[in-house]
């Protein structure tokens, strides 16, 4: 069992499920909600996602709400992590041959600092061999390009940092879409103890 908090106030939840969609980078958190508790089921609204012990597994921004047709006041919510806020920001920039792809990633997420976006989780990367230009796209694609360029991972954890690391680096599927399967338990966000 998950709680529930939109803009710090717990949300009596019917049903969740987390999914992780690799393909955008962008982990979602889909929820079912019976009611609309003072009108807390508003897009762009907080939300964060724990274990009952209170160790994080989720947080983002409602997406969308959606109202579900059947006998009694329900809503379906999407919930997209904190990347999704990087499709706010337009990028123009050009970086010229041999700059490592984690400065391009830094300087990218410098752009982010006014959502509390960080990027000390950010890993070093290879040189990138040739000029690497961005004409007026999103800063999501911008790091997306970076990320499938070199073969690393991009995800961004509760606390708004990002991670850019080779794959495989991370312990379970949150950090790393490399790891087929995970058994969410537990804190995904701490190292394992040797």
């Amino acid at each position: 069992m998950i709680l529930v908090e939109v803009e710090g106030r717990e949300l009596e939840v019917s049903d969740a499920s987390l999914r992780i969609s690799w393909r955008e980078y962008v982990k979602e958190l889909s929820l079912t909600v019976e009611g609309d508790p003072g009108g807390m089921l508003r897009t762009g609204a907080e939300v964060s996602a724990k274990w009952m012990d209170g160790t994080p597994l989720f947080s983002g921004i409602i997406h969308e709400v959606e109202a579900v047709l059947s006998g009694r006041e329900e809503y379906r919510v999407l919930c997209r992590d904190h990347l999704t806020l990087l499709e706010n920001i337009v990028v123009r920039a050009s970086y010229p041959p041999l700059t490592p792809a984690h400065e391009i990633v830094l300087d990218i997420i410098s752009l982010a600092s006014q959502y509390g976006i960080t990027g000390n989780g950010v890993q070093p990367a290879p040189r990138l061999l040739s000029e690497t230009n961005f004409h007026n796209i999103t800063a999501l694609r911008a790091l997306i390009q970076v990320a499938e360029t070199t073969g690393y991972a991009l995800s961004i954890d509760p606390w708004k940092d990002v991670k850019f690391h080779p794959r495989r680096f991370g312990r379970n599927i949150l950090e790393d879409p490399s790891f087929e399967a995970t058994r969410l338990q537990g804190d995904p966000w701490t190292p394992a103890s040797p």
